[in-house]
């Protein structure tokens, strides 16, 4: 029995429940659905630096809105991905590694394009007032 309503079964977040609470998806699923979170976090950071209401809304919408079968298809691609390359480094019983090293790096990569976007601080300086020397006569 699952704690969510009915309407929301093919969500990313009652995928994401299904996966975390079974046994049934492994490794990789989980790791995919951790890769569609980071991106939703992250662009959720950023629209939320010119509105914090409209950045919570869009991180809740999308949550809500992604389809959990996207996790399972970017699984699969990046699991292409990673046999394709360990073919050509010649390392073919590496494969899992390079799925975890690809998968690592797809959660980290929209932080870091978000943080690129970020404004940049603007460093006030104050200005001191000199005070008046005393001159002794």
């Amino acid at each position: 029995m699952s704690p969510f309503p009915r309407f929301m079964d093919g969500s990313m977040l009652v995928g994401m429940h299904k996966a975390l609470s079974s046994w049934q998806h492994s490794q990789w699923v989980v790791m995919s659905y951790g890769v569609l979170l980071s991106s939703v976090l992250a662009l959720g950071k950023s629209v939320s630096r010119r509105n914090v209401l409209l950045g919570l809304g869009l991180v809740v919408a999308l949550v809500l809105l992604i389809p959990a079968k996207s996790a399972q298809v970017l699984s699969t691609y990046t699991m292409q991905f990673a046999h394709e390359a360990g073919k050509m480094l010649d390392m073919p019983a590496n494969q899992p590694t390079i799925y975890n090293i690809a998968s690592i790096t797809m959660m980290w990569l929209p932080w870091l394009i978000s943080d690129q976007f970020e404004p940049k601080e603007e460093k006030k300086e104050t200005k001191r007032r000199k005070k008046p020397s005393k001159k002794q006569e």
